[in-house]
């Protein structure tokens, strides 16, 4: 959350890129498109949220393929 806080994009695309789970929720219940979302980083937003859309498809394939 740290990256969006403070506007480390390139921060934050590297640790998604690297595969962290791009949908961490604070002790504020906001998640980092949440945060992203509120300090007006439009680009940010969409980049955490398509990150999201592709960790939750190979989450789902994983589980797929050991059932």
């Amino acid at each position: 959350m740290f990256g969006t806080d403070t506007q480390h994009g390139q921060v934050v695309r590297f640790l998604l890129e690297a595969g962290s789970d791009p949908n961490p929720v604070s002790v504020e219940g906001q998640t980092a498109a949440d945060l992203a979302a509120e300090q007006g980083c439009d680009a940010l937003q969409r980049i955490i949220e398509v990150s999201l859309l592709n960790f939750q498809s190979v989450n789902l394939c994983r589980r797929m393929w050991v059932s």
